[in-house]
């Protein structure tokens, strides 16, 4: 196991172990990768939503324009 010395905090010195810091960096990357994948989805949702209503839109314009 090796240790890493991170600094001084109220004038104690912390010991972290590196391994711990290595997994703490993984399940953020993985939590950092999964909100990336939720947030692209959401967008193409979003996108998606965005062209409906638009196109309802557009054909209620016209309805009303050449409803006549």
């Amino acid at each position: 196991m090796r240790y890493d010395f991170v600094g001084v905090q109220h004038g104690a010195l912390m010991v972290v172990d590196s391994t711990e810091q290595a997994k703490e960096r993984t399940t953020g990357d993985q939590k950092t990768l999964r909100r990336l994948a939720q947030n692209g989805e959401a967008a193409r949702k979003s996108r998606l939503r965005k062209k409906v209503y638009i196109f309802t839109f557009h054909q209620h314009v016209f309805e009303c324009l050449f409803s006549f």
